[in-house]
C-alpha cells in the first residue's frame, strides 16, 4: 500500500512539471502516449473508487489484444479529449479518496471492488496496484527523459514479483529440465540475484542459497529486466549477458514478459 502511494505521488510530481509536448510523447506501450498512461491510472483508480466501468468502444486499435486490454483502453479513450491538468487532478483526487479505503482493507477479506472482474483478494489487488503504478511511472519517466525512483518501494514490489514468477518462467517458458538451474542477476539501481533449480518433478524452485555452478546465468541492469518483464522491450533489443547454457538463458529472456 505504501509502495502504491509513493509511486503515484512520484508520478504526480513528474506530471506537474510537464509541458504540452511532453504529454503527447509516445511511451513504450504501443498506442499510448504520456497522457494515455496517466489517464489509465486515473481510470483504474476511479473505477475502484466508484465501481463504474468505463463506457464500451465501437472499435479498438491493433495494440489492444484481449478483453482485459479492451477494458483498460475504454478508460483511456474516455479521457483522451480532456486537458492533461484535469486528468492529473482526477488521479490526485482519487488517490486521496482511495488511501483511507486501502488502509481499512484486511488481507483475509476479499476487496469490495476489483478491475475488469479479476478474481483478486485484497493482498493481490494491493500488490497489483503497487506494481502497475510503479511500472507506469517508469513508462512516463522514460518517455519524457526524467529518470528516477528506479529503486523506490514500487521497485521492491516488482523485484518480489519477478523472483516469485521466476521458477515457473524457468521451468515452463525456458523449458528447463530436472537437474538444471539458472541464476538471474540484476545490476544498477537494484543489485540482486535469484537462483532457480528444477527438481525431479520438473518444477522450479528458488534456492535458499546460491547454487555453486548454475546451468545458465543471465545478467542485465535492473531497468532492462523491468522493461522485459513488462513487455516494454523486445528481447532482441535487450543487452543481456549470458554464461553457461545460452539456449536456456535465451529462452528465459524471450519468455520473461508476464504482464497483460
Amino acid at each position: 500500500m505504501d509502495s502504491f502511494e509513493q509511486s503515484v505521488r512520484s508520478l504526480l510530481s513528474v506530471a506537474d512539471d510537464l509541458d504540452p509536448e511532453d504529454w503527447r510523447r509516445p511511451t513504450d506501450l504501443p498506442g499510448w502516449s504520456v497522457h494515455d498512461v496517466v489517464s489509465h491510472l486515473a481510470a483504474v483508480e476511479h473505477e475502484l473508487l466508484v465501481g463504474e466501468p468505463p463506457p464500451a468502444l465501437a472499435t479498438y486499435g491493433a495494440h489492444v489484444r484481449d478483453a482485459f486490454g479492451q477494458h483498460m483502453e475504454r478508460g483511456v479513450a474516455a479521457r483522451r479529449g480532456r486537458p492533461s491538468d484535469d486528468v492529473v487532478a482526477e488521479l490526485r483526487s482519487c488517490l486521496e479518496q482511495r488511501l483511507p479505503q486501502l488502509r481499512a482493507m484486511r488481507a483475509d477479506e476479499p476487496p469490495t471492488r476489483v478491475v475488469a472482474g479479476e478474481d483478486w483478494d485484497a493482498t493481490e489487488l494491493l500488490r497489483n496496484r503497487a506494481f502497475d503504478s510503479w511500472m507506469h511511472e517508469q513508462d512516463v519517466r522514460r518517455a519524457v527523459t526524467r529518470p528516477g525512483n528506479l529503486d523506490g518501494p514500487g521497485a521492491l514490489v516488482t523485484k518480489e514479483m519477478l523472483l516469485g514468477a521466476l521458477p515457473v518462467l524457468v521451468a515452463r517458458r525456458a523449458d528447463a529440465v530436472a537437474g538444471q538451474s539458472l541464476r538471474l542477476e540484476s545490476t544498477g539501481a537494484l543489485d540482486f540475484s535469484g537462483d532457480v533449480v528444477i527438481g525431479a518433478d520438473g518444477r522450479g524452485a528458488l534456492s535458499r542459497v546460491p547454487i555453486e555452478d548454475p546451468t545458465a546465468i543471465v545478467r542485465a541492469d535492473w531497468e532492462t529486466w523491468v522493461r522485459l518483464l513488462g513487455g516494454r522491450m523486445s528481447p532482441s533489443d535487450a543487452v543481456v549477458e549470458m554464461d553457461g547454457d545460452r539456449g536456456l538463458a535465451q529462452r528465459l529472456v524471450d519468455g520473461l514478459c508476464f504482464t497483460p
